[in-house]
């Protein structure tokens, strides 16, 4: 049993990885080993990747890509029309919907529910899907920055090889520790300030297989839940309202056709959960590892005073002697951190203010459909369930750029006992288009604006 769920997970990520973050990681170790994600390291690395012919990388040339594509496109064009030219939501429930509705799959209102407000559902999640597939795929760059954070997180979390993986970033900490022992402090307390950290990386790797497993498990559960909903609807609706005529009456074309419906809807489901749910579990992931490097920077420095105070005799004298070093060590990793928050807010901040407007929609939206309208249980609970991936996927945009503002807030703590700061940190995090940095309060903001929308539908319709 272990080895099949081995084999189905270890598909399941080759497909995730091909499909939206960029090919097989381990052809390209030209790439691996950078610490920072900043603008200097990214043209270094981009020189060296125009210079490399990718064949298999997922790029807009690749087949799968054009076809996703196609499909969200389709799936676009086609909610758009049926919410323009028909609307039987008031009709009497026993009439039969419009052929094009049959041919297209529109099946909403055979469960009784809103089908202009449905499909509207289906067109804002298949142009967030679009959107993000612009973001990701448009440019060469853009679509490099993205390969390099998914290079950058797997040096940290292997989602092929665990184990080893993470032995080998324990090794690696380990000997950059002993480099560091050349400072004449005793080599047992710099090893204090190690384990402290290494227990940060276990935590660190935790988190990424968290964002990593939600990502890769949400693919195949969605897919199969929307399946399984328009499985239902199709099965417990009556034939009739459905053009049963088309079918020539009989229960076996019928049958075929109700597959045919529920396995386009199942595709479409499998290429937004993969390009939507992919970024949305991606930004989390590179916002967690600044929130790791920030604690790591304010702990060193921190831990090192420490050590001074706890043996004033022996090391007061060498704190002297090296205290400048030290101020301007932490300088530059501050300067370093700051750069590369700078820099991925260019990249980032497009993805969040995409899904941070369409989520608020949806959710709107989602609300009206469970709470107002005679939709049947079984489609008020999917719709439910899309609902808590809207509220989970707003949060996963928000809390974490809100997290790494806090945490860079904290550096203010000890740059106060400098004369002159160097660094304006109250402007540094990730920022929406128009340059407001999310803070804390952006998820009451966000709050607000779901209400504000769920309230404006319903004062529409009156």
């Amino acid at each position: 049993m272990k080895s099949h769920l081995y084999k189905y997970r270890k598909l399941l990520t080759n497909l995730s990885i091909k499909m939206l973050m960029n090919g097989p990681i381990r052809q390209e170790n030209y790439l691996f080993g950078f610490d920072h994600l900043n603008r200097k390291q990214f043209n270094h690395l981009y020189e060296k990747y125009q210079q490399v012919k990718h064949n298999e990388w997922c790029t807009i040339q690749n087949l799968q890509t054009k076809i996703s594509l196609i499909i969200l496109i389709f799936f676009s064009i086609r909610s758009l029309y049926i919410m323009i030219t028909i609307n039987n939501d008031h009709d009497d429930n026993d009439t039969e919907q419009p052929i094009i509705c049959t041919i297209l799959g529109s099946i909403f209102n055979l469960a009784n529910a809103s089908r202009y407000h449905c499909e509207t559902i289906v067109f804002l999640i298949s142009t967030l899907s679009i959107s993000e597939w612009l973001i990701l795929y448009s440019t060469k760059k853009f679509n490099f920055f993205f390969k390099l954070n998914t290079i950058y997180w797997t040096q940290i979390y292997d989602p092929y090889d665990q184990q080893q993986q993470q032995q080998q970033i324990i090794d690696h900490h380990q000997s950059s520790n002993d480099n560091h022992s050349n400072n004449r402090l005793n080599r047992s307390k710099i090893q204090m300030i190690g384990i402290k950290e290494l227990k940060k990386i276990k935590k660190l790797q935790l988190r990424i297989r968290l964002f990593f497993n939600y990502y890769l498990y949400s693919i195949s559960a969605i897919t199969i839940i929307v399946f399984i909903t328009s499985q239902t609807i199709l099965i417990t609706s009556d034939p009739l309202k459905n053009n049963y005529h088309l079918f020539n009456y009989s229960k076996f074309y019928y049958t075929i056709y109700t597959l045919i419906i529920s396995l386009l809807w199942s595709i479409w489901s499998y290429y937004c959960v993969c390009i939507t749910n992919g970024m949305l579990s991606s930004f989390p992931i590179a916002a967690t590892i600044l929130k790791y490097k920030i604690m790591i920077t304010i702990d060193r420095y921190n831990q090192y005073q420490q050590m001074i105070m706890i043996d004033l005799e022996n090391s007061i004298r060498l704190f002297r002697m090296n205290e400048e070093s030290i101020v301007l060590k932490y300088l530059y990793h501050i300067n370093e951190l700051i750069n590369e928050i700078w820099f991925q807010n260019q990249f980032w901040s497009r993805h969040i203010v995409i899904v941070h407007i369409f989520l608020v929609i949806i959710i709107g939206k989602c609300l009206f459909v469970i709470f107002l309208t005679k939709a049947m249980l079984f489609l008020r609970i999917f719709f439910g369930m899309v609902l808590i991936v809207a509220l989970f996927g707003q949060m996963m945009c928000l809390q974490p750029a809100s997290t790494v503002y806090n945490q860079i807030q904290r550096f203010q703590q000890i740059q106060s006992i400098f004369v002159q700061p160097k660094f304006h940190l109250s402007n540094v995090g990730f920022t929406l288009i128009d340059g407001i940095i999310i803070r804390s309060i952006m998820i009451e903001v966000a709050i607000y604006r779901m209400m504000w929308m769920f309230f404006l539908i319903v004062q529409n319709l009156r």
